[in-house]
């Protein structure tokens, strides 16, 4: 595949204008491509973020070092330097250019105030104990950087850059193919734990089987009356199930639905009763039941929501089908 790896160039900028360009024209041939100071945007965010930034999305780090130490920031650590410290930081590959004989540079491209010479030779020695080569011309450090990074993408690959359209290569699709089948193994697992009850129930009632529904409402002069209906569990599942389509249901609404839709008023199941519909629907996998946060501050109340399984078998028992099969053709 082909990778472009991208490399920042750090260094100061006025006495070495032209030695960057040509290692600028060095990365070039290479295929790589460079990240410097040259190629900064206006950006809204300060300038050492941004500089960071733009370290942490390269793969390489090239430093080039002559007779200036460069501007420094409110700490007086240049900021050739925290850039080359912090490519160590991140784990980035580093490689220093250092020039020889700093004595015989023009004093214009040499700092003369002892303070920042003492900090450049400190720079120097740091530099020197990783990874660096010495030079002494532009023309001479534009080689040296070609044959050093090639060396170094070699003992050192990274991740580089590819087109998109490259990106889907026979590897690539491959590893999709396994990621698939192993996504279809997972929904599979999933669909079968959802089908089932974490406990193990014998001779579980089924659907057909009906249960006697008994509550209470309040008749005439406030009397206090009972009620029951015989259902299936499959009607008791089928007069709730909607209700639980869109949203949980907290047992004041349970309360509610079955003595409307059961003997058309309000009233209530008896609690017994309740609790029996609520466990059996748990086994038979078609509801869970959990606390949540209620619209009252700090309240919690228990809530009932659909399964998968229950939406599914809810869309079965409740919607209308055709009177004539439909054939396609």
């Amino acid at each position: 595949m082909d990778i472009r790896y991208q490399v920042f160039v750090s260094s100061t900028y006025e006495d070495l204008i032209k030695e960057r360009l040509e290692v600028m024209q060095a990365l070039l041939e290479l295929d790589c491509i460079p990240c410097g100071m040259e190629y900064f945007p206006a950006a809204n965010e300060d300038t050492w973020t941004f500089i960071k930034n733009l370290i942490d999305v390269c793969d390489y780090y090239v430093v080039i070092i002559g007779g200036k130490y460069g501007s420094e920031d409110t700490e007086g650590k240049s900021y050739t330097r925290k850039e080359y410290e912090y490519a160590l930081s991140k784990g980035i590959p580093t490689i220093g250019f250092i020039r020889r004989d700093l004595s015989s540079l023009p004093s214009e491209k040499k700092e003369k105030e002892p303070g920042k010479i003492q900090k450049l030779d400190e720079f120097i020695a740091l530099v020197k104990s990783k990874l660096c080569k010495d030079w002494s011309d532009a023309s001479e450090l534009g080689g040296y950087v070609s044959r050093s990074l090639t060396q170094l993408f070699k003992n050192t690959p990274r991740t580089g850059w590819i087109r998109a359209d490259r990106a889907s290569n026979e590897d690539t699709l491959n590893e999709i193919n396994i990621l698939r089948k192993e996504k279809e193994k997972l929904e599979a697992l999933l669909q079968d734990y959802e089908g089932k009850t974490k406990y193990e129930i014998k001779n579980l009632a089924s659907l057909n089987e009906e249960y006697n529904v008994t509550g209470t409402y309040y008749g005439q002069y406030g009397i206090k009356k009972p009620w029951s209906k015989k259902l299936s569990w499959g009607t008791i599942f089928e007069i709730i199930a909607p209700f639980m389509l869109e949203k949980q249901m907290n047992e004041d609404g349970v309360h509610k639905i079955f003595t409307e839709t059961l003997i058309n008023r309000s009233g209530l199941l008896d609690e017994q009763v309740l609790q029996t519909i609520k466990i059996q629907l748990v086994a038979l996998v078609l509801i869970k039941v959990e606390y949540l946060p209620t619209i009252a501050k700090g309240g919690i109340a228990l809530f009932w929501s659909l399964t998968p399984k229950g939406e599914a078998l809810m869309f079965e028992k409740r919607t209308i089908k055709a009177k004539t099969p439909i054939v396609k053709g």
